[in-house]
């Protein structure tokens, strides 16, 4: 596989597949949230949040599976629930600033400021957290949300998302999900590993910006909240993006769920990638078209394919 990055290249990340400008995304809009409050949707949000599912006596769909999928979210869904908003639990923004254990002083500040060793260290930890892979990148203020949502039976409500400007870094973690598990989609063991990478993300998160908040640096740990995962992890050279709008990494393909964590601990960024994932795209755009085109004779009428 070759892998070039894009230093010295004229646009970078991602936005080199930007044409024109572009408005921050409010995070109501998104597919997790818009069935809350948009009318057209509501039958989704009844039947996506709400309505019972029970197992069936088919492989794939029983109890056992069932419990399974329920089990790999716990963490997330009872300790950090990233999909609503952020600012709970695993994905708490604030830290009191003791130390649980060992017990040291509050107020203490690592005295490396180093950035290069710095952004070792934090990479380092990720992987040990349980992070398959890591990049790191500055933020780009158009991939954070406009603002938040808090979803509720009651329709939810916009939040301001008062991001601070003082961190300038996002650490962008991926999470592999199981190869074999995937290939059983659409059935219950598919999101098994959905589940447990969400997991994987509330847990790997929350250790890692509370060891930067223990190096005396400002964290806020972030899953689907807060900003566009995808840009980020596009910008922190994790991979390209797919036609299909996937992040797709050199490692593991689409299988990844990705977080991230925003400091303002001086960091070194990454660089873009590319390795032929956005000139195959580019190709079987035009492959589509010419197709369309032959589908069709001079004067307009569908062709007759045998």
């Amino acid at each position: 596989m070759n892998i070039i990055n894009l230093k010295g290249n004229n646009v970078e990340g991602a936005s080199r597949y930007i044409n024109g400008e572009v408005i921050q995304f409010d995070q109501k809009n998104d597919g997790f949230k818009r069935p809350f409050w948009d009318p057209k949707m509501a039958r989704v949000r009844e039947n996506f949040y709400f309505a019972k599912v029970p197992p069936k006596k088919i492989p794939g769909y029983e109890l056992k599976d069932q419990s399974a999928v329920n089990a790999s979210w716990l963490l997330d869904s009872k300790y950090a629930n990233g999909n609503n908003g952020g600012k709970q639990g695993l994905y708490n923004w604030e830290w009191d600033g003791c130390f649980d254990f060992p017990r040291v002083p509050s107020g203490c500040k690592t005295p490396e400021m180093e950035p290069h060793i710095l952004t070792q260290q934090i990479k380092k930890m990720a992987a040990f957290f349980g992070a398959s892979l890591c990049g790191i990148c500055k933020v780009d203020a158009r991939w954070l949300y406009s603002s938040a949502f808090i979803g509720d039976r009651k329709g939810g409500r916009s939040v301001p998302l008062d991001f601070p400007k003082t961190c300038r870094y996002a650490v962008v973690l991926a999470f592999e999900m199981d190869y074999d598990v995937i290939q059983y989609s659409p059935a219950h063991p598919a999101s098994i590993a959905v589940g447990l990478g969400y997991s994987k993300m509330a847990f790997t998160t929350g250790l890692l910006a509370q060891y930067i908040r223990g190096l005396g640096f400002q964290a806020i740990p972030s899953g689907n909240d807060t900003a566009c995962s995808i840009p980020l992890a596009i910008d922190a050279g994790l991979g390209e993006i797919a036609r299909n709008g996937l992040l797709v990494t050199p490692a593991f393909g689409p299988r990844v769920r990705l977080a991230k964590v925003f400091t303002d601990m001086p960091l070194i960024s990454d660089m873009p990638m590319e390795f032929g994932v956005w000139e195959k795209a580019e190709s079987q755009s035009i492959l589509a078209i010419l197709n369309s085109i032959a589908y069709y004779q001079i004067d307009g009428s569908p062709r007759i394919l045998i």
